[in-house]
């Protein structure tokens, strides 16, 4: 197998899948999915069409880039958004409301939920505060 032609051939489908898959284009992937095919391609039978073959690396590759990382990303975006609902709810069941109310103004990030949104809609959070 030649990696250079493989690279060239194979590109574009590669970030197709990618784009498709993650709802971004990365870099890391793809090059993840080409060091993965020129490892494995000893174990490559011709049976098939070697494009359908670097297909499935990536849709597999792409699939599990987000795993755990992404619901550990998206529990720890959800964190503060639940503390401070909890908060005011407390607040308010103990019958202080203006301190549930001052909960619920001044007791959150605006930035903790964009990470929330950007999590649910995008898949990445909003990297303002490196924390």
């Amino acid at each position: 197998m030649n990696l250079k032609n493989i690279i060239s051939t194979n590109t574009n489908n590669i970030k197709k899948i990618i784009q498709k898959i993650t709802n971004i284009q990365n870099e890391d992937i793809e090059q993840e999915v080409f060091i993965r095919v020129w490892q494995n391609s000893d174990g490559y039978k011709e049976k098939g069409k070697l494009k359908s073959w670097i297909a499935t690396i990536t849709k597999n590759y792409s699939k599990d880039y987000f795993g755990l990382s992404y619901v550990v990303s998206l529990i720890l975006a959800i964190i503060p958004v639940t503390s401070w609902i909890c908060g005011a709810v407390e607040r308010f069941t103990e019958g202080k409301i203006v301190a549930g109310l001052l909960r619920l103004v001044f007791g959150f990030t605006i930035v903790w939920i964009a990470d929330l949104v950007l999590m649910i809609v995008n898949r990445h959070i909003l990297r303002l505060l490196n924390v």
